[in-house]
């Protein structure tokens, strides 16, 4: 799957920006992207004609990033979905747990030692938080490692970059986003990060395995070039370049929130999609959609075109 970074294939394209453990709202943006529906749950509802691609970090921010890694899965079994890989997906591979909601890592220390019965209700005694805290802490590793439950998850299925979509619809996808020094690294194509990234974070060497061009500050998942970078001319100037090598009408990513809703730059042809779906940030359902040539930001209380025209 690495490999196969270019996908042909469904005339709608939707994305949905960083969820950060809201399990609610990443369940609403699902919704709104028009891959699930109220009372279906977690089950694909899109049919074999929408591709879906989720920009990253579903993990962190003080909410339980377990049940949204659960939700993503099951609503992607039933279609054409791709996950990228985020920062913070990163981070706890490398077993930094530094934004791991605290009492999602004590929840699970408490029921992995009260299973073990060597403490707890079951004799009248408690362990304390500092004891769940650290038998949580070890828990987590387990579960993140390459042959633990959510680890073979991440490593077997999530890419740096994704490009998807037909004709106008044809978008470049990363969570930070990727440049062409990053494209020039490593062969020059998609493919070529994402083959890369994958070796790079296959085994559990941590973050002194990881190459720095793809997993440090200024790698396809943590750089703020696109979004922050002045003056604009230089973002456009470089975002010319990359979507003429990998064939794109744009770029999408996630990673820096946008308050005020999805914007775009150099004409349109830089989306920034992430606005804190998250309760930990702004709290509010969102999904991106491309159909026909149309870019749409859609909310629960609005739908704003931000590229093209609409004939509705």
């Amino acid at each position: 799957l690495v490999g196969q970074a270019v996908v042909a294939g469904p005339r709608r394209l939707v994305a949905v920006p960083d969820l950060h453990g809201d399990l609610a709202r990443a369940r609403q943006s699902f919704r709104l992207a028009g891959v699930a529906g109220i009372d279906t749950g977690d089950t694909w509802t899109a049919g074999a004609h929408t591709h879906l691609v989720q920009t990253g970090d579903v993990l962190d921010r003080d909410h339980p990033g377990r049940a949204a890694i659960m939700a993503a899965q099951a609503t992607a079994a039933g279609g054409s979905v791709t996950q990228l890989l985020g920062n913070h997906e990163l981070m706890t591979l490398q077993g930094d747990l530094s934004y791991v909601a605290r009492a999602e890592i004590t929840r699970l220390g408490k029921s992995m030692l009260d299973a073990q019965h060597l403490g707890g209700e079951q004799m009248g005694t408690g362990y304390g938080l500092r004891a769940y805290w650290s038998a949580g802490q070890m828990a987590w590793k387990k579960l993140f490692k390459s042959d633990g439950k959510y680890g073979i998850q991440l490593r077997r299925e999530r890419r740096l970059a994704h490009v998807a979509g037909v004709g106008l619809c044809r978008t470049l996808f990363s969570h930070a986003g990727v440049t062409s020094a990053h494209l020039a690294a490593h062969g020059g194509t998609v493919a070529g990060i994402n083959a890369d990234g994958a070796a790079a974070i296959a085994g559990d060497g941590g973050r002194q395995s990881h190459p720095r061009d793809l997993f440090g500050n200024n790698g396809p998942l943590w750089n703020r070039f696109w979004s922050m970078h002045e003056p604009q001319s230089e973002v456009c100037a470089e975002l010319d370049v990359v979507l003429a090598a990998v064939g794109a009408q744009r770029m999408v990513v996630g990673h820096t929130v946008q308050e005020d809703g999805m914007t775009t730059r150099c004409g349109g042809r830089l989306h920034l999609i992430d606005v804190g779906i998250s309760s930990a940030y702004v709290g509010r359902g969102a999904a991106w959609s491309c159909e026909d040539g149309v870019v749409r930001a859609h909310y629960e209380d609005r739908t704003v075109v931000l590229e093209g025209r609409a004939y509705d």
